[in-house]
């Protein structure tokens, strides 16, 4: 607001406008006035006024109609309707002035007092509403700011080594969340994986989650841990460090890829889902729902060995994490799903889903079999052993223009007919333009995109699984090779069909913000 109160004063009477401006002092107040409503909305979009004074009943425009066009240019800037007119028995005219919440009305028989009085009353709770406005965008503005935050101190969505492949969903049910994970390498073939939810939600559970998050990845680097003591040190973190002032649920496990051995520990969790991708049995089915004491109640609480769960699985084992924001899904009758139903999914899903797509598949098939409100926040992270297969070749490549070229030509390399490498470099230049310039929303530097290639003796699949825009498919949907599709625009324009050309098939499937494509191509 200026220095001086700026009204702008529309009246058909000249004699109103003078009568207003000298209950007004020039030393608070300046008025702009108009007997003519064109002239005041052409003012009104060009100067800046911090209230409207308007008649009601005016020749042409009258006093309703202009508030009309002045809500077109502002929303919530205030007008006090001046009026002589008597109401009905049923408020018309009350009815009328009040549907607007930013408008206000007085009789035309106001004394100075009264209009200067109704003017300064207007427009402090403006300012007390315009303030307020501003408090909840910086808080939004706050909001944000945190959960990118805890964007870059999670691990990417996917991950690929020499021994494992790995993928998260990290659903937070506001802008942040408390949940948390970690997936480290250790030494050589052996890994820790920490899944948990810090209690709370909103910024503060956020801030708690940033801490606990840096607290671990020291903690994990610099020290070679048990499960049962890498919980005694996080316990002490909540409790010393940070006062007690929270707790957090977790379960730690070790996880040894060259013996395929599993070492896990839970404080207050669900423990692991492992799973047979062959058999879809859970191999530990008496042992995933056990709990214990979440971190940071007690000071002196004290994890030990022997609580401790150890087994071996497979080398087609699909490893599940999960926050128990699950279980509190409901359908629409209020019934949660719970871990036995959870472990049936996962069992059933096993099979027919990888670690890549596998976390995006199973929030898509819960929420597919009702369990559509979602009232927590979820995490679910998947991973499994990398097995050595000479003819399949696994990239991800980077969100960015300049990578596109590299990816295209290093998968080109493996492929000893020159024809076909020269098909699946145009492919792949297309598809990975399309998805970076046209799918990506933000151009998170972890967003990266997954691209395999396997060849068999007559045919090559090319799979590429983005965090996109959702395509227009449906799951397990085939592209309808007649038409075209804006979900392949790339960069040429012509995205769509030159990669219908160079393939046989094309299948898009998207999966709770994953989208899932293959390329079938004739050896």
């Amino acid at each position: 607001m200026s220095e001086k109160i700026k009204i702008l004063a529309v009246d058909d009477e000249k004699f109103n406008l003078k009568l207003i401006t000298s209950c007004l002092p020039k030393t608070t107040y300046e008025v702009i006035g108009f007997t003519n409503a064109v002239e005041a909305l052409q003012a009104f979009k060009n100067e800046f006024f911090d209230i409207i004074l308007l008649d009601i009943i005016m020749p042409g425009i009258d006093g309703f109609e202009l508030r009309r066009l002045l809500r077109k240019i502002s929303k919530n800037k205030p007008i006090i309707f001046l009026t002589a007119m008597i109401d009905d028995s049923k408020s018309t005219l009350l009815n009328e002035i009040s549907w607007d919440p930013f408008t206000y009305y007085m009789k035309k028989s106001f004394s100075k007092k009264e209009l200067q009085e109704k003017i300064e009353y207007v427009i402090n709770i403006y300012l007390r509403q315009k303030q307020l406005s501003s408090n909840s965008s910086r808080m939004e503005s706050e909001l944000a700011l945190a959960g990118d935050v805890q964007r870059i101190l999670l691990p990417p969505w996917c991950m690929i080594d020499s021994y494992t492949v790995t993928s998260s969903l990290y659903l937070p049910q506001s802008q942040v969340s408390g949940d948390i994970y970690e997936f480290f390498q250790l030494e050589d073939e052996k890994y820790l994986l920490l899944i948990g939810d810090i209690a709370g939600h909103g910024i503060s559970a956020a801030l708690y989650m940033m801490a606990v998050q840096s607290f671990i990845k020291v903690t994990a680097h610099e020290k070679k841990l048990a499960p049962h003591e890498f919980l005694n040190e996080i316990n002490k973190f909540f409790c010393n460090e940070l006062e007690g002032a929270s707790y957090m649920t977790c379960s730690v496990a070790i996880i040894d890829f060259s013996t395929n051995h599993i070492h896990m520990q839970s404080a207050g969790h669900p423990g692991l889902f492992v799973c047979s991708s062959a058999t879809g049995e859970i191999i530990n089915s008496e042992n995933y729902e056990k709990g214990g004491i979440p971190t940071g109640w007690f000071s002196q609480t004290n994890y030990r060995l022997e609580d401790s769960i150890e087994f071996n699985f497979p080398d087609d084992a699909l490893i599940v994490g999960v926050t128990d924001g699950l279980f509190d899904a409901c359908n629409q009758d209020g019934i949660s799903l719970d871990p036995s139903e959870l472990a049936e999914i996962i069992g059933s899903l096993a099979g027919s889903a990888d670690a890549v797509t596998f976390p995006h598949r199973l929030v898509n098939a819960i929420m597919q079999m009702g369990y559509e409100q979602l009232s927590d926040d979820i995490c679910i992270v998947a991973l499994e052993k990398r097995i050595n297969n000479p003819n399949l070749f696994e990239l991800l490549i980077p969100p960015q223009l300049n990578e596109v070229g590299k990816a295209a030509v290093t998968f080109s390399q493996k492929i000893s007919d020159p024809k076909v490498a020269v098909k699946i470099e145009l492919l792949l230049h297309e598809y990975l333009n399309n998805i970076i310039l046209h799918g990506m929303e933000r151009k998170d530097s972890k967003q990266h995109i997954w691209v395999s290639m396997e060849q068999s003796n007559d045919k090559i699949l090319i799979r590429g699984v983005d965090r996109g825009k959702r395509c227009r498919q449906e799951a397990g949907e085939q592209i309808d090779t007649d038409e075209d599709d804006s979900s392949f625009q790339a960069s040429s324009g012509r995205g769509l069909k030159i990669m219908r050309d160079i393939t046989s098939g094309i299948s898009r499937s998207s999966y709770c913000g994953m989208n899932e494509t293959i390329f079938t191509l004739e050896a």
